[in-house]
């Protein structure tokens, strides 16, 4: 029995966790402003099922009408080329809430934004890359002064040198190698700014 009290306590949470409004935003909830506010977000007016269920416990009942109002009003404001850059610049996902009159224009600019979107990610990506063979370098440079310092030890036997020489060359080797791709990450990266500056110049709203 207190399994099954666990249970439900559990999955109670996880549903509240889901929620997409609170009590208190259910009992005074004004339908027509949450409808603009899903249109203008880019929400089906399914998102309204959401809604529903999240006030269920409350009793309290959607306006269906007052939400479709408002939800007309939100997609409008939605449905713009410019919105429409800014969505796909943020790398957002299209639902198809525009209306068949409106979907052109604003499809055209989402695919100049999401075009943005998908460099700024790419840059993001070379950038990562790049920290983390440069960190990679530090270590390995910071491993040879090791190396260098066993070298030199009066405790170190010739074999011992030998392979402690081996071993700073193998490191000097992976650096060489490191740094070519740096060099290369940092040659794709300027050029891969240099084409988004261009297209943002040729594709402003």
């Amino acid at each position: 029995m207190q399994y099954k009290l666990y249970f439900l306590l559990i999955n109670l949470l996880l549903l509240s966790g889901c929620a997409t409004m609170t009590e208190s935003e259910c009992l005074v909830a004004n339908w027509k402003i949450i409808g603009i506010e899903d249109g203008t977000e880019g929400r089906l007016p399914s998102y309204l099922g959401q809604h529903r269920s999240a006030c269920a416990p409350y009793n309290v009942t959607p306006d269906l009408n007052a939400y479709m109002d408002g939800h007309h009003i939100g997609v409008g404001q939605y449905c713009t080329p410019a919105n429409g850059y800014n969505v796909g610049a943020r790398g957002k996902k299209y639902q198809g809430v525009c209306p068949q009159e409106l979907e052109k224009p604003f499809l055209v600019a989402y695919e100049h934004g999401y075009q943005l979107y998908s460099w700024n990610t790419e840059i993001d990506d070379i950038e990562s890359s790049i920290r983390y063979k440069s960190n990679k370098i530090d270590e390995l440079k910071e491993e040879i002064t090791e190396l260098e310092k066993q070298i030199i030890s009066d405790q170190t036997d010739e074999a011992q040198r030998r392979e402690l020489l081996d071993n700073v060359k193998d490191c000097q080797s992976q650096i060489s190698y490191l740094e070519t791709e740096i060099h290369d990450y940092t040659i794709n990266k300027a050029l891969l700014i240099e084409r988004l500056e261009t297209y943002k110049r040729h594709h402003n709203y």
